[in-house]
């Protein structure tokens, strides 16, 4: 069965919404210390971000994030992968003068 609308309701028994939801994650983390302007999405780009910084394979981070695919993570993670595959062609440059020598 599809659920349809908000479902948890909020201190006065209204339905929370998804900008609720937002609101309320911003504000947490406000309060522990992390700075405003924290959304969920923002936590999620960050995770992403430190994994792909950190050299995690493609697939893993798809997998962590719950894509469909790794083709969907090399879509949204196109700038930060280019990093790599800039130090993957550099080592590819310095061992070709290598072959044949």
């Amino acid at each position: 069965m599809a659920r349809t609308g908000p479902r948890t309701p909020r201190a006065g028994g209204q339905p929370c919404t998804r900008g609720h939801a937002g609101h309320g994650f911003s504000d947490l983390c406000e309060r522990a210390g992390l700075g405003k302007g924290w959304s969920p999405y923002a936590c999620r780009h960050t995770f992403a971000s430190v994994l792909c910084h950190g050299g995690t394979d493609i697939e893993v981070i798809a997998d962590a994030m719950g894509h469909s695919n790794s083709n969907v993570t090399r879509t949204v993670y196109r700038h930060q992968l280019a990093d790599r595959i800039s130090a993957a062609a550099s080592a590819f440059d310095a061992i070709m003068p290598r072959v044949g020598s």
